[in-house]
């Protein structure tokens, strides 16, 4: 993680102190998940990539969460396309604009 973080910054997120601090891995909450998440964005947004979005956790047949899925653009046209995408279900069907 210090070397995908690029230094050890990532050890301060509330998640890592909780679970640093814990011999058994306790459940996580998602409030806690969330955080880690927008630490990460944070760090790809000193790279260049200041538009962002996160979609998740997604979850798997049994409710766990697995992963969340990350975009990441250096320009704002690409997350407008990604919500785009974003209003179209597996099946296709398009959601009205909000």
């Amino acid at each position: 993680m210090d070397d995908l973080w690029g230094s050890r910054e990532w050890r301060k997120t509330r998640i890592a102190r909780l679970l640093a601090a814990s011999s058994a891995v306790p459940a996580i909450d998602e409030q806690i998940d969330q955080s880690w998440v927008r630490a990460f964005c944070e760090r790809v947004a000193t790279l260049g990539y200041t538009h962002f979005d996160s979609v998740g956790p997604l979850r798997n047949e049994q409710n766990a969460p697995m992963y969340h899925l990350l975009f990441f653009s250096k320009h704002h046209a690409g997350l407008t396309i990604w919500h785009g995408i974003g209003r179209i279900d597996p099946r296709g069907q398009r959601q009205l604009p909000l």
